[in-house]
């Protein structure tokens, strides 16, 4: 495992320049000799071996801004227990969910909190591929995988093609028997990555149908009861797909598949689950009449939008509202 780490240390040093809560993080002040402490936030209590059996768990239940606020100040607090030399494996395990807790942290600081995700990962990622914590090495390496989907700093075609490449490797080691939630994780971020390439690459053919393939396979083994968070994620997913399809090929086909799974999307997510992720399914419908041509129907959608974002506080309602005011200028839709 270690033979991997310099190149993923040089590709992610971007996210090194965002420090956020100075050395002390890293090194710890003492080793605990229990595995619960007290947190932040009215005294909860933190079990690193609870944390260990759910190190995905951000990505599945929806935390809302308070709660991840509270979850990162009690892990950072925690964190301060322990060091990698004489607890490497607590160390690893709280760095992960620390990474994954900011990760799906919607601020209007999105980039920082990407970078300070990927920072976290780093760390684990190389603490526990030395002393060979094999399970927690790809839970890292996981989180890697897709924070380098969403860095924007950097190449991005580059980061992209790193993104699949450990995202491949990931998906060796979660299978859908093994572990079917980790499985359709590593799944929808390769959909995303190569979505994104398919969009940044020149619409390669190639890159389109790999992202459809790994949606599906998703898709394959979730449903709005099981996993539903990993199933609406991947139908946004494939809406995004079939919308850059539909703007490059013009087949009406593909709108017709956007508008569909973006409106499956919706019967998942809704303003106090995912809420930003709902909001997203109406701006990319917005988007989907923009091209097709219907701009009443587009301004409809984009109007959902901002009042859902305006009511969800979604921190990026300032780039709806000027995405919808350039609208209105550019085609004449003010009455």
């Amino acid at each position: 495992m270690r033979n991997r780490w310099p190149f993923k240390q040089a590709l992610l040093a971007i996210a090194l320049c965002l420090t956020f809560m100075g050395d002390d993080v890293f090194t710890g002040v003492c080793c605990a000799q229990s595995q619960t402490a007290q947190g932040a936030e009215g005294g909860a209590k933190i079990n690193i071996e609870e944390l260990s059996q759910r190190p995905f768990e951000p990505l599945d239940v929806y935390m809302s801004t308070d709660q991840l606020e509270g979850d990162i100040k009690s892990c950072m607090e925690l964190l301060a227990r322990y060091n990698e030399g004489k607890s490497p494996r607590e160390y690893g395990i709280l760095h992960i969910r620390i990474g994954f807790s900011y990760f799906v942290f919607e601020a209007a600081e999105r980039d920082k909190n990407v970078s300070e995700a990927a920072q976290h990962f780093s760390v684990a990622a190389k603490v526990c591929g030395e002393k060979n914590l094999v399970k927690e090495y790809h839970e890292a390496e996981v989180g890697i995988g897709l924070t380098l989907i969403e860095l924007t700093e950097g190449d991005h075609i580059t980061n992209l093609h790193e993104a699949v490449k450990t995202l491949d490797e990931e998906a060796k080691f979660f299978t859908k028997e093994s572990n079917p939630l980790a499985y359709a994780i590593v799944n929808n971020g390769l959909g995303y990555a190569y979505a994104y390439l398919y969009n940044a690459d020149g619409q390669k053919k190639e890159n389109l149908e790999a992202a459809e393939r790994y949606f599906n396979n998703v898709l394959s083994m979730t449903s709005k009861k099981e996993f539903p968070v990993q199933y609406a994620r991947a139908q946004i997913g494939l809406g995004m797909l079939y919308l850059d399809s539909f703007g490059a090929s013009g087949d009406k086909l593909m709108m017709e598949k956007a508008l569909s799974m973006l409106s499956n999307a919706r019967e998942v997510f809704n303003e106090s689950f995912f809420p930003t992720f709902y909001t997203k399914t109406f701006f990319l419908t917005a988007l989907a009449y923009l091209r097709e041509g219907d701009y009443g129907k587009a301004k409809e959608f984009m109007e959902k939008t901002m009042k859902i974002a305006d009511r969800t506080k979604d921190p990026r309602l300032e780039i709806y509202m000027n995405f919808f005011y350039s609208l209105e200028i550019s085609k004449g839709l003010l009455e």
